[in-house]
C-alpha cells in the first residue's frame, strides 16, 4: 500500500499531495471506525428518531476520522516538500515524519472528544498501521524492543526502500531478494491460530480461569434481570471451584459488579465467608464494578485475596467518550439540534482514575496489573502497569457495540502488542466479547469460541524480566525521529531527488 502511495506522490504536484494523503487517510479511518454504526439506534441516549440517530452517528464517524486524516495529508505534503531538498536521506526522513505524526495522532481522540473527565495524553493509538501486522512473530518481537512507533518507522522505511529499488530500476535482483525475505518473515501471519498446549504448569506458572458473560448494555436493568445475571455468574464461579480447584487467578469482565452483588445478597461477613470457601488455597480474584462516590461514578477494578480480603484497586484511567462521559461536542449538538435529550443532560459521568495502572502484590510469586477496556490501546498505560507485575489482566465490556467483529479484532490486535511490548502474559475477560490468553511473545494461546457466557481456563507463565521497551519506552525512537525531521527542514544538500521529475 505504501509503495503505491509513494508512486502517486511522485506523479502529483506539491499542491495535490495534501489532498491525496488526506483522502487515503479518510478512507482508511472511516473503514477502521465503521464499527461505530453498531451502536445504532441511539435510544439509550434519548434519541428515538432513527433519522436523527443516523445523522448523529454519521457526524461522529466523520468527525473522528477527519482530524486523523488531516495529519496524513500534512505528512504527504511535507514529504513532497522535502523531496526538493533531499535524495537518499529520504530513507530516514519520510519514516520519521510518519512516526512523529502517528504519535501526535494518539492525542486526537482525547482532544476532539474532550469532556469534563478527559485525560489528555498519547493514549489513543487506534488505527496505527502496526496493529495490522499482529500476526507476524517478527513484528511482535520488534515491538518488545522498539514499541509500535519503532515498528511504524521500520514499516515505512522498508516500504520506501522497496520503492526506491523499483524506482531506480537498477537493483532488480536485490528487490526480488528483499520481497522474498519479507514474505518469509511475515508468512506465519497467514497461519496465526490459537495454540492450545498440553504442557504441565510448573513454577513460575499458575492456572487461571476467565469468566465471560453476555450482559447487554442498557441504562438500567430490572431486579429480575439483575438476579438472572448474578445467578449466571455464581454458576460459572462455582463451576471453577468444582472443576478447576487448582486455579490461582480468576478474572471477571468489566462492569460485572460481582463483588458488589455478592455483598448485597450475603452482607459483608457472608461475602467474606463465601470467597474464603471457594478454594482450599488462596486465590486472586479480579472483578470490576461501577462504584458510586460523592464525586461521581468510577469504573473500579478490585483485587481480592480469597482468604484475606481486598488487596487493592485501580480506577479506570482512559475513559471512553460517549460511554463514560459526555463530550462537550455532544452537548453542543444536543443544543444546536434542539434535542434536549434528558439522557445527555443527566448522564452520569465517570471520574478518571488519578494514576496509571500499577501492580497489586498477591504473593511472592504473583503480582498483577489491570487494563480496563480502552486502556488496552495505550502503550503508555500498559508500560506503567507492567512495572513490578508478573501478569497483565485486561477487562472489557462490548455490550454497547452489539457484537461488532471489527472492534473485537482491533481489541485483540492491541492486546497482542501490549503483551509483546511488556513480555507479560495477558489474560482478557470480556462481556459480550471473546476472552483470551496471550503469551509473553504476543501469540494467541487460547480464545473462547463465541460470545456466550462460559469459562476459559489455561496456564500462565509469570514473568518479571524487562524488555528494552519496558526500560526506555517510546522516548528514544520518537526523539530520534523528531531530530531527523527538524534536521531535514534545514537540509541544504544537493543531489538526485528521490522522486524523479517526470
Amino acid at each position: 500500500g505504501f509503495i503505491l502511495f509513494f508512486l502517486a506522490i511522485k506523479i502529483l504536484k506539491s499542491a495535490e499531495s495534501f489532498k491525496l494523503g488526506f483522502f487515503i487517510g479518510l478512507v482508511y479511518f472511516l473503514i477502521y471506525f465503521r464499527w461505530y454504526w453498531a451502536v445504532f439506534p441511539l435510544k439509550h441516549l434519548g434519541i428515538d428518531n432513527p433519522v436523527l440517530a443516523f445523522f448523529f452517528i454519521f457526524f461522529v464517524w466523520i468527525f473522528t476520522a477527519g482530524p486523523m486524516a488531516l495529519l496524513w495529508g500534512a505528512g504527504a505534503r511535507l514529504w513532497k516538500t522535502l523531496d526538493e531538498k533531499i535524495s537518499w536521506p529520504a530513507l530516514l526522513v519520510f519514516p520519521s515524519i510518519f512516526t512523529v505524526l502517528e504519535f501526535l495522532r494518539s492525542y486526537l481522540i482525547g482532544l476532539v472528544w474532550m469532556g469534563r473527565q478527559t485525560p489528555i495524553g498519547p493514549n489513543w493509538t487506534n488505527g496505527n498501521l502496526t496493529y495490522n501486522l499482529h500476526g507476524s512473530f517478527l513484528t511482535l518481537k520488534l515491538a518488545s524492543w522498539f514499541g509500535i512507533y519503532g515498528v511504524t518507522f521500520l514499516v515505512v522505511f522498508i516500504s520506501l526502500f522497496l520503492f526506491i529499488l523499483w524506482e531506480k530500476r537498477k537493483y532488480k535482483k536485490l528487490l526480488i531478494t528483499a520481497l522474498s525475505l519479507i514474505f518469509f518473515l511475515y508468512f506465519p501471519a497467514l497461519q496465526d491460530r490459537p495454540v492450545i498446549t498440553g504442557r504441565s504448569c510448573n513454577v513460575p506458572c499458575i492456572e487461571v480461569a476467565i469468566i465471560q458473560t453476555k450482559i447487554p448494555s442498557q441504562s438500567s436493568y430490572t431486579s429480575g434481570e439483575e438476579s438472572a445475571f448474578f445467578k449466571d455468574q455464581l454458576t460459572l464461579v462455582n463451576s471453577i471451584r468444582e472443576n478447576f480447584p487448582e486455579t490461582k487467578l480468576v478474572v471477571l469482565p468489566e462492569a460485572s459488579n460481582f463483588f458488589k452483588t455478592v455483598t448485597l445478597f450475603r452482607n459483608t461477613a457472608g461475602a467474606s465467608q463465601y470467597f474464603s470457601g471457594l478454594f482450599a488455597h488462596p486465590a486472586l480474584i479480579v472483578d470490576n464494578s461501577k462504584i458510586i462516590t460523592d464525586s461521581g461514578f468510577q469504573s473500579k477494578t478490585i483485587f481480592l485475596d480469597s482468604k484475606k480480603g481486598i488487596l487493592g484497586s485501580y480506577d479506570k484511567h482512559l475513559l471512553t467518550p460517549g460511554g463514560e462521559y459526555i463530550p462537550f461536542l455532544f452537548r453542543a449538538m444536543d443544543i444546536i439540534l434542539g434535542l434536549n435529550s434528558p439522557a445527555i443532560k443527566n448522564a452520569p459521568e465517570y471520574k478518571t482514575g488519578s494514576h496509571p495502572p500499577e501492580a497489586i502484590i498477591f504473593s511472592n510469586e504473583l503480582s498483577a496489573a489491570s487494563l480496563i477496556c480502552s486502556d488496552i490501546f495505550s502503550p503508555f498505560l500498559a508500560q506503567k502497569g507492567a512495572i513490578n507485575s508478573k501478569v497483565l489482566v485486561a477487562q472489557s465490556s462490548f455490550g454497547f457495540a452489539k457484537d461488532a467483529p471489527d472492534l473485537l479484532r482491533q481489541d485483540l490486535a492491541a492486546a497482542k502488542f501490549r503483551a509483546a511490548e511488556s513480555s507479560r502474559y495477558l489474560v482478557k475477560a470480556s462481556n459480550f466479547g471473546r476472552s483470551f490468553i496471550i503469551s509473553d511473545r504476543g501469540s494467541l494461546e487460547k480464545i473462547t469460541p463465541n460470545l456466550d457466557s462460559q469459562i476459559l481456563t489455561g496456564s500462565v507463565v509469570l514473568k518479571d524480566n524487562k524488555t528494552l521497551y519496558n526500560k526506555v519506552g517510546d522516548g528514544p525512537i520518537l526523539l530520534a525521529s523528531l531530530m531527523v525531521v527538524l534536521a531535514s527542514l534545514f537540509w541544504r544538500g544537493g543531489g538526485e531527488q528521490f522522486f524523479v521529475k517526470t
